[in-house]
Parts: C-alpha cells; sequence; structure tokens
C-alpha cells in the first residue's frame, strides 16, 4: 500500500463539514440527539481515527486530481539535499507531538489521582445525605473525595472512577442534581468516552477542527445528559436545577480541563448560556423529536463516516504500462503545422497525429504554416 495524501484529506473536509453540522444542529435548530450523542461521539472517534491512516483500503473509491499531483510532488521531495523527504519530517514532528501530548495527559491524570487520595471518604455513613443519594442510585461503589476547592463536581479515571465534590455547603437539592448528573455520567460510560477522545485529540494536536469539533461534541453530551437528569421533573425543578448549575460555576476558580473528567459545569459563558436555553424551553422538557428526524441525522453522520473511508482524492496517475506509450507535449518540444483545414501535430521533431481544432490546452503552442515549414 501506498502513503498517500488523500485520506487527510478527505478526513479534514469530513471533520469540518461534521463541525458545521454540529454547531448547526446544537445551536440554531436547537436540537440534541438525545440517546446518540454516544454513538455520534464514536462514529466521529473511527473518522479521527482514519486519519491516522494515510493508505486506501481496497474497496476505497479514488478520485483523480491533476492539482493533488503537484503537491504530493512537493510533499515527497527531499529536504534540501537530504535523504529525508518533506513527508518523513512532518511525520517525525507529528509522531513527536503526538506522544508528547500523551504523556502529559496520562502524567497528569496520575497527579491528580494521586492528590486525591487524601481527601477519600472512608465511611460515607458520616455523610448522611450523600451516602442516601449514591445508595438510590446504585452508587456506594463509587470511591468519593470531598476537597477544599471550588471546583465542579466531577467523576475522573475510568478504570476506578473517583466522583470528586468541593468542601461546599450543597442544599439537599443542589446535593441530589449534582450528584445524579455525575452519576449519569458514569452509568452512561462517558469518562471511558472522554477518555477516548482526548487520545485521539493528543494525536490530532495539529487539527484545529478536531479541537472545535471536540468542545461541540462535550456540550452535547452535557445537554443530553441534563435532560436524563430532569427526566420528567416539572418546570420548577428545571428552574431549581438551572439556578444550580450557576451557583457552583460563580463558585468555580480552578479550571476543570487541568485534569480528566467530565465535570457538572463548565466555565464557557457560552456553553453555559446554550445549556441553560435548553434547560429553561418546553422542547427541551418535551424532548420533542420526531423519529424522522432522528433518522436524518443517523443517516447524516454515517453518510460521513462512509465517505472518509469510501471516497478519497488521489494524485492523477498513469499505469507504467500507458506511461511508456505517452509523450509528453510541452512549448519546448511541440509546435503545430496548419495544413488546409487540419492541425498537424509535431513532437520532439516527430509527426503525432491530426487535429480538425485547436483543443485549448495546445493554445500555447507555436502554429507555422504548411509553407512556410517547407521553405
Amino acid at each position: 500500500m501506498e502513503v498517500t495524501l488523500g485520506p487527510f484529506i478527505t478526513c479534514f473536509v469530513t471533520i469540518l463539514f461534521l463541525t458545521i453540522y454540529v454547531f448547526f444542529t446544537i445551536h440554531v435548530r436547537k436540537e440534541v440527539l438525545y440517546g446518540g450523542t454516544k454513538l455520534l461521539s464514536i462514529l466521529i472517534s473511527v473518522i479521527l481515527i482514519r486519519m491516522l491512516i494515510p493508505f486506501n483500503f481496497p474497496f476505497t473509491i479514488t478520485i483523480p486530481s491533476h492539482k493533488l499531483l503537484s503537491v504530493e510532488i512537493m510533499a515527497f521531495e527531499h529536504v534540501y539535499g537530504t535523504k529525508v523527504t518533506w513527508v518523513n519530517l512532518l511525520f517525525i514532528i507529528w509522531i513527536t507531538g503526538a506522544i508528547i501530548q500523551i504523556i502529559r495527559m496520562f502524567v497528569k491524570m496520575y497527579r491528580v489521582k494521586t492528590s486525591l487520595y487524601p481527601f477519600r471518604i472512608r465511611d460515607l455513613k458520616k455523610y448522611p445525605a450523600l451516602h442516601k443519594i449514591l445508595q438510590q442510585n446504585d452508587a456506594l461503589h463509587l470511591s468519593v473525595c470531598i476537597i477544599p476547592a471550588n471546583i465542579s463536581p466531577v467523576i475522573i479515571g475510568v478504570f476506578h472512577p473517583i466522583f470528586v465534590l468541593p468542601e461546599y455547603d450543597f442544599t439537599e437539592k443542589e446535593l441530589v442534581y449534582a450528584c445524579e448528573h455525575e452519576i449519569w455520567h458514569y452509568k452512561n460510560h462517558d469518562h471511558w468516552l472522554r477518555l477516548f477522545i482526548d487520545l485521539l485529540l493528543c494525536v490530532q494536536w495539529f487539527n484545529l477542527f478536531a479541537y472545535l469539533l471536540n468542545n461541540e461534541l462535550a456540550l452535547g453530551i452535557e445537554i443530553a445528559n441534563d435532560q436524563r437528569v430532569l427526566g420528567k421533573r416539572d418546570q420548577l425543578n428545571r428552574v431549581e436545577y438551572a439556578e444550580c448549575i450557576l451557583k457552583i460555576a460563580r463558585n468555580i476558580k480552578e479550571k476543570h480541563g487541568e485534569y480528566i473528567g467530565v465535570p457538572f459545569v463548565g466555565i464557557r459563558n457560552f456553553e453555559m448560556k446554550t445549556r441553560l436555553d435548553y434547560i429553561s424551553s418546553d422542547k427541551f422538557a418535551a424532548a420533542k423529536r420526531t423519529a424522522l428526524s432522528k433518522v436524518m441525522q443517523y443517516i447524516v453522520i454515517v453518510s460521513a463516516l462512509a465517505i472518509s473511508f469510501c471516497i478519497v482524492p488521489e494524485r492523477y496517475h498513469v499505469d507504467e504500462e500507458v506511461r511508456e506509450e505517452t509523450v509528453e507535449i510541452s512549448l519546448d518540444n511541440s509546435f503545430l503545422i496548419e495544413d488546409n483545414t487540419e492541425y498537424l501535430l509535431f513532437v520532439d521533431g516527430e509527426y503525432r497525429f491530426s487535429l480538425t481544432y485547436i483543443p485549448e490546452d495546445f493554445n500555447d503552442l507555436p502554429i507555422y504554416k504548411r509553407e512556410d515549414v517547407e521553405q
């Protein structure tokens, strides 16, 4: 299999399309694919993985491109007389950056989990309200840490998740909302999904569209999780839930981006406003989505996935056997001779064939009269 630029180009275009599509769905149409956000994230993650494979599959449909030919010729040239091509150099930079990002991420995860151990609650019964909520939600097996810092409630880790709460005077309902939100993240395996996406972002550290798309997916996951928590609760509960989010957000002083997890609230005002709009709207409360609308969203995402795997632009390629039987036509080696109603093409001084008209590609070739040539 030959390394080509085609798969990178296809996936870049696909990620750009999905970023615009997800942004339009969440912020313009005011819809979230409830229950399907995880599938959407997984499909997009697969597309990001496809971008890491610079080969075409046997079933790939290639679209020849003359413009891409010149780009690939430049990409595979040697760097200033060395034996290293530009593609090799970019590959080394990419891999080095990816390794550094992955190491930084895991070191950060290790340091955070290690720093939480002194705050681990050994006996939850000393916190009766918290113990009751976890028991009602079948989550007593979760490790719980209460730390003296103004952070968002969050689930950290994947193999042994830790439920982290700030040392904060929650009201009974605020504690219920915060705990149920994080427990739903845990039950829906969002912490695994976040780890997977974060790993892909480490590898895709150079891809701005991947970061933008990640932000929109994270927002979609939070909105869908809000809907799970509120469920059939009434308008008053939704108002209380929104107030709880705002209250906790105002007290956050440490960025949740400093650790790997799925926090209850973020600190981006734009995202916060979008979540509150969904929570307070009748559309969110009723989750009014037609079956056709859901099917159409799945069709769009699956189609994007299929295209990223199956349709790839490639440089125009001529088989070696055909290449041996072809000649190069240029201003340096070719000219036309006008002979009555025909034009005779000569290449390297040899007659090739006649034309009844001059194609656009041949407009720059010199044209001579037959009588002038004979003289």
